[in-house]
Formats: C-alpha cells, structure tokens, sequence
C-alpha cells in the first residue's frame, strides 16, 4: 500500500515535533526513517499508526484517507489495517508461542480452523514453526522478536511499522536478524516504515532512507546515494563518515583548518563555496612504511599512533607530519600489520576526497577526530 503523508504537524502544547512534513512512500517499498533522538522519527510512525493525533495535515494509506485535520477525519489504530513491531517484546511469557501468534485473531473471533491455518503460515515464515507450542518464557531475545514480528504478520497488515526492534538484540544476532527482516519484506512486497538510530541497519533494511534532523528531512534518497554523498556535513559526521575537517576551498585544493595539509579535489568539489569540509573515508585511504620520498597526488607523511588488528581488517589511526589526525581501515590481507609509532605514508585517491558543505554547526578543525561506526 501506498502511504502518503501530506503538510504534517505535530505539537505537545506550545513545543512542535515537526511542522509541514510530507512524505511519499510507494507500493512495496522499505522506507527507513533515520536520525538522532528527539528528531521526530518514532512520533512520524505513531501518526501513521494512529497512536498520535497531529495538529494539521493528512495521512493516507492506499486510497484510503485515515487521517485529515481539515476534514476532521481520524480513523483509530484498529481500523487502519496497520502492523506494528516495538522495541519491546510486549509477548506474554504464560502463554505459548501459538498463544501469543493466535490472540488478536481470537479476539477478532476468527474461526478455529482459519486460526491454525494462518498462525502456522507466519510461524513457518518467521522460523518457528517448531517452537509452537513452546512456552514464551524459554524463549530467546531472537526468538522473542520473532513472535512480536509474527504476531502482527498473521493481521495480514496493509503496512508494516517498525519501531527499532532489534536495539534490544545482542551485535550478531541484530545482524542475522536485519538480513531475515529483509528477506521477508521483500519476499510479502510488503510496505514497511522502519525506525532507527543505527546507519548500518538503515543501510541495510531500506529502499529509501530519510535522514530526519529537528523535525525536518534532511535529505531522503538511496542508502549507496545517502552514503556516497550525504548532503552535509552534519549529516555525514550523524552516519559515521570518518576524517570530517574544516576547510576552505581554492583552485589548489581544499586547504584544512589549522594545519598545513592540502588536499587535491576533484574537479567537481571545486566548485563548492561557502563554509565546507573535507572528507576522506578510512575505507578509502591507503598506508604504507614510509618509503624514500613522497610520490603523487595526496600523499602525506605521518606516524602511527595506534594500530588495532580487527579481524578481517586493520584498522590505523595516523598522525600527519602535516597536522591532522587521519583514521584508516586496511584489508587484513593488504600487506603487513604496521606498528605503532611506525613511520608511514597515508594516500587519498583524488576523487574519493569529498567537500561538504556546512550547514550552521560549528566546522570540524584539523584537531576533531570523527571516527567510523553507529551513531549514537
């Protein structure tokens, strides 16, 4: 089903949530609504499910309208055909798995046979199929979140809506679970509206993700788009994008604040004005024991303050001759393990240097270290 939201308000008193927000989500599609706390991600969700009453605007949901201030239509929860998964569990730990599956289809009064029939259809689907009549109490923090999940799969929901129901899931399990999540989204075509804190489960759940910041979206677009090219550059810092400084920008290049390090831009980032910053990704970034001389195009000297084995990669963190702190990720294979205090060179590809432009908070200096991994 398709969801469009149009010219949304939403006020506590005298504080607003958000104010003219639209949104359009296809048939089909997994939208990812991504920010920091307080960004308005969860409220946007509860006005879709009906849980909040906005001040102004419209919610419709396929070709039917379930929410409109000016026409004081606001359809209730049950009536939207709408699926919600939250964070906690909310399962009954005295009944079965079954049980738990059954209980709004009983309340609904469906037939028993019915009854079976979808219960062990979603059940099948989620993978517990086996564990039906198991009581909830044995039960796992995975396997948990599979009962909340199957308990709104067997309404046969119009949209699905999830609300960050993996936080709660230790690192491995949240990650196997993300991939069965998307599996199943796209196995039903179903439309679902996922809400995170978390860039890598945005990264890899959505069709679309709108990065949300005070109420506004920010930028809505791909996760390849939102990732190559975030629109600014809080927004890059909020993802994780490493090696984030404040710089000015010339036909020479884009010169980082507070240092002496140069960076050669593409053609392309030249032509930015205003205040900016410079990005090099550690994924991009290439160290090397310093050899005889420095040779082409971004290519700096430096030391090695820390040096950590990460498994499948090596992970450096460099001090340039130059100023700037620089972090860098190599394949575990790329060559051998520098060590700390390491004498090296650190070399950026041209055209993977990015500039940012800023966008009212304070700029990174050469001294502000934004290092890869999940936000806060």
């Amino acid at each position: 089903m398709q969801i469009v939201i149009d010219n949304l308000s939403l006020n506590y008193g005298d504080n607003s949530v958000f104010s003219g927000l639209s949104l359009d989500i296809v048939d089909g599609e997994s939208l990812v609504l991504l920010g920091p706390s307080g960004c308005g991600k969860t409220s946007t969700m509860r006005c879709i499910a009906g849980l909040e009453e906005p001040s102004t605007g419209s919610i419709t949901i396929g070709d039917r309208t379930v929410f409109s201030a000016t026409d004081g239509i606001n359809i209730s929860p049950h009536r939207r055909n709408v699926g919600m998964v939250f964070q906690s569990y909310a399962v009954w730990p005295h009944k079965t798995v079954f049980e738990n599956v059954a209980y709004s289809l009983r309340r609904q009064r469906v037939g028993g046979g019915q009854i079976r029939e979808r219960v062990g259809r979603v059940l099948e689907l989620v993978g517990l199929a086996e564990m039906a009549d198991r009581g909830a109490s044995l039960l796992s923090g995975g396997q948990m979140q599979r009962v909340a999940l199957a308990r709104s799969l067997v309404m046969q929901p119009s949209v699905l809506l999830l609300d960050e129901p993996l936080s709660n899931l230790d690192a491995r399990l949240r990650e196997r679970l993300r991939l069965e999540l998307r599996e199943l989204q796209l196995s039903l075509g179903l439309t679902s509206v996922y809400v995170t804190h978390d860039q890598v489960e945005a990264f890899a759940l959505a069709d679309r993700i709108a990065l949300m910041q005070d109420g506004k979206i920010l930028q809505l677009a791909s996760p390849e788009e939102i990732y190559a090219h975030p629109a600014t550059t809080s927004l890059a810092s909020f993802l994780g994008v490493g090696n984030i400084f404040g710089c000015t920008v010339d036909r020479g290049g884009a010169h980082v604040a507070d240092s002496d390090l140069i960076v050669e831009l593409p053609a392309s980032a030249k032509a930015l004005s205003g205040a900016t910053s410079v990005c090099m990704r550690p994924e991009d970034l290439t160290v090397a024991p310093l050899a005889d001389g420095l040779h082409g195009s971004n290519t700096w000297a430096g030391h090695i303050l820390v040096s950590s084995f990460q498994g499948a990669s090596i992970r450096y963190r460099v001090a340039l001759d130059a100023g700037p702190t620089l972090d860098a990720v190599a394949a575990r294979r790329s060559g051998p393990t520098l060590r700390t205090g390491e004498r090296v060179t650190v070399t950026c590809p041209v055209e993977a240097a990015q500039v940012l432009l800023d966008d009212g908070g304070p700029a990174p200096t050469a001294t502000d270290l934004v290092t890869t991994g999940v936000a806060a």
